[in-house]
């Protein structure tokens, strides 16, 4: 299992250009990087954005990289109808289509996960591998099935927790300090959490400071509004290398999964995809893509290279 880190880096300081792509009714920012080979396709959890994803990125020399702010989120257009599951996930479909990607190389976390592949499943040849960092992904096909017989009842989105988060900082600096020794931000790693707290603000038009660039409603929309159905049956057209890293399992009744520490990936959820390997990381949170980036790095790096061949 790949554990150490990757001595090949980007140059110091690169950085990467912003790209707007306008899909499904909304505008959506996308960070490219420059390089060859097959575009790797990046898409980070709920409340995160793109450049989460920077150092993964700068360990992945040569590569051109696409890292995407889901609606709602960093750069990305906000406003519009409730962010949603599907919605989201409708975004990655169109996005896939509008810029015509074949045999790309797809990377997410979490939420990012679960749409990215469901998208990919829904655009054919758009992939050729496909890495899934501990996606939001339920082992249970029955109960999916008996979901989609059943009517979504939403809760209000205003009254989840995280749409009471904190949303207004003086600066990055002074958001960093507040969450540096918090969890689970105190298992990320400092320079990923840093990116999270730079590219994670927007001045506000109230005055001085600045905002979360995704708002907290954002993501009391996503985890109020009923889950993407029909995932396992997706999965199951998503006939390309899969390699899924699963983090640490639920230890007892008061590690609660709302808190996100215990994985999201339920055990055995590999068994969709027709051709899918399983990584148990149980020294990791669920945040995993945050805490070890060197490592998932290096995952990724393999996931290309089984792409071409």
């Amino acid at each position: 299992m790949p554990d150490a880190d990757i001595e090949a880096r980007r140059a110091p300081g690169e950085q990467p250009r912003e790209v707007r792509v306008a899909v499904n009714g909304t505008e959506l920012a996308i960070w490219e990087w420059p390089g060859g080979g097959p575009p790797v396709v990046l898409a980070h959890g709920i409340g995160h954005h793109g450049r989460v994803w920077d150092e993964v990125v700068r360990r992945l020399p040569g590569r051109r990289v696409l890292s995407v702010d889901l609606r709602g989120h960093g750069r990305s257009a906000k406003g519009g109808p409730p962010v949603t599951w599907p919605l989201s996930a409708e975004d990655l479909e169109m996005l896939l289509s509008e810029l015509d990607l074949r045999g790309a190389i797809g990377c997410g976390h979490s939420f990012g996960a679960s749409i990215l592949a469901y998208a990919g499943a829904h655009v054919p040849g758009a992939f050729a591998s496909m890495l899934l960092v501990d996606p939001t992904i339920s082992a249970d096909r029955a109960e999916d099935e008996r979901a989609q017989q059943e009517p979504v009842e939403p809760r209000d989105p205003a009254q989840h927790p995280y749409a009471r988060r904190r949303n207004q900082f003086d600066s990055a600096d002074v958001m960093y300090a507040r969450f540096e020794d918090r969890l689970p931000f105190a298992r990320w790693d400092r320079q990923v959490l840093r990116d999270y707290c730079v590219y994670g603000l927007r001045p506000t038009s109230e005055g001085p400071g600045f905002a979360l660039a995704c708002p907290p409603i954002v993501e009391g929309e996503i985890y109020s509004l009923g889950m993407l159905r029909g995932m396992p049956v997706a999965f199951g057209h998503l006939d390309i290398p899969v390699r899924i890293l699963r983090a640490r399992d639920r230890e007892d009744a008061e590690d609660e999964p709302q808190g996100f520490e215990p994985t999201q990936t339920g055990r055995g959820a590999e068994q969709f995809f027709p051709r899918a390997e399983l990584v148990e990381l149980p020294e990791y949170s669920h945040h995993l893509s945050l805490e070890a980036p060197a490592l998932v790095a290096r995952h990724l790096e393999e996931v290309c290279r089984l792409a071409e061949g």
